[in-house]
């Protein structure tokens, strides 16, 4: 009997099964605690126990505080346990994964409050049901399909992405997702990191309820942060597409449009969309706010995220810029450096420290480079235009 299952069907069952499993166990460990599962580098039970810089502390915490007391998460669990029979009626009836593709997405919003499956239950829910919501098409070609192969570094993924008539639509869909979600974020981290500098040098019950029982804080400002972040996205998406056009297009006589490599440049930004967890995790000083020196490199939990976004970012758009100029890997890499940097300075020397300075509110985690760490940013950045040109980025064909 045919029941009309493929590899993509299977591969969804498995993903769907691992994530259900995940979420139980999450769940019931959260039950048998009667409370948020918190998981930190040292037991701490008081507020000074986890404020003394000389000691480095830090927790990620799966699960809501004020949700899963009192027998609560029980009730959590079995909502979420139907993932669990969603699986195994895609496997039996592939034909019903599309309309199913709406309960799964809902049943992963639903396990945040039992931890989501340590987070990757949740994810591996929400890309099947991401997929499933534009079957029949091939999971490469699908929304999701497609950041995931940008994260993944496939060069075919942008050379058939300039040759995609809705390429521009669906990027800016994706900057806009990727922008809510860096700005929820990034705004719930900076909401609750206010609240623990209210005083001097902390306000010990805000320590106490974020630090030690996972509780996050929420206002109006959250929201309205998330929604400015879109817009962030799109200034920073349009200002890299410029850059990158003017410098390694024209003045190379390389031949794409500007719709093309806006298009292509967009996905450089997809791995700010991990700045969603930023509140998942908090940390003591100096990693709060703070920094620590590493070598020439500051320190802090923002910036590593910082770090991680952005040099991801770059490599993506070395392997887009090498895929779509079909160029060799040196002048590519030539070639993202002679955009990046221009991109880099201009936006976080010149735009960020004006808008500081005139006194304009910008949203979330700023990241500023005073004092020494500018210097030492101009000369790698001189550096990194140096190694451009000896690359041959300015080299037309």
């Amino acid at each position: 009997m045919k029941t009309g299952r493929n590899t993509a069907h299977t591969l969804s069952f498995l993903a769907l099964l691992v994530s259900s499993l995940l979420i139980i166990t999450n769940g019931v460990w959260i039950a048998m605690n009667d409370a948020p599962l918190i998981v930190s580098s040292y037991p701490a039970s008081y507020v000074e126990n986890v404020t003394q810089p000389t000691h480095f502390w830090g927790r990620i915490v799966f699960g809501v505080p004020n949700l899963v007391e009192g027998g609560m998460a029980y009730f959590w669990i079995f909502v979420t346990a139907w993932m669990a029979v969603i699986a195994f009626m895609i496997y039996f009836k592939p034909k019903k994964q599309k309309h199913l593709s709406r309960w799964i997405l809902l049943l992963a919003i639903l396990s945040i409050p039992i931890g989501a499956g340590f987070y990757i239950g949740a994810i591996f829910a929400a890309i099947v049901g991401l997929y499933g919501l534009e079957l029949p098409k091939p999971f490469g070609e699908t929304f999701v399909g497609r950041i995931i192969s940008s994260l993944r570094l496939k060069s075919k993924f942008f050379e058939n992405l300039v040759k995609d008539s809705k390429g521009l639509q669906i990027a800016v869909v994706t900057l806009i997702i990727v922008g809510l979600a860096a700005g929820i974020g990034n705004s719930l981290y900076t909401t609750n990191l206010y609240k623990i500098k209210a005083k001097s040098p902390y306000d010990p019950e805000a320590v106490a309820n974020v630090f030690l029982r996972g509780v996050l804080y929420t206002d109006i400002t959250v929201y309205t942060t998330s929604i400015s972040f879109i817009a962030i996205e799109i200034f920073k998406w349009i200002m890299l597409s410029v850059i990158v056009y003017v410098l390694a297009v024209k003045l190379a006589d390389r031949e794409l449009t500007f719709s093309q490599t806006s298009t292509v440049m967009a996905y450089a930004f997809v791995p700010e969309i991990i700045l969603f967890f930023m509140p998942a995790v908090f940390m003591n000083e100096p990693n709060l706010s703070e920094t620590w020196q590493y070598l020439i490199f500051p320190v802090s939990w923002p910036l590593v995220l910082f770090y991680i976004t952005h040099l991801w970012g770059f490599v993506i758009m070395f392997i887009a810029l090498r895929a779509t100029f079909d160029i060799s890997t040196g002048k590519a890499f030539g070639a993202a450096l002679l955009a990046g940097v221009p991109y880099f300075l201009v936006y976080y020397m010149l735009i960020i420290p004006t808008l500081t300075l005139t006194g304009a509110p910008f949203p979330g985690v700023q990241i500023v480079f005073a004092g020494q760490s500018s210097s030492m940013l101009l000369l790698l950045g001189s550096i990194g235009l140096a190694l451009a040109v000896f690359l041959g980025a300015l080299r037309k064909e």
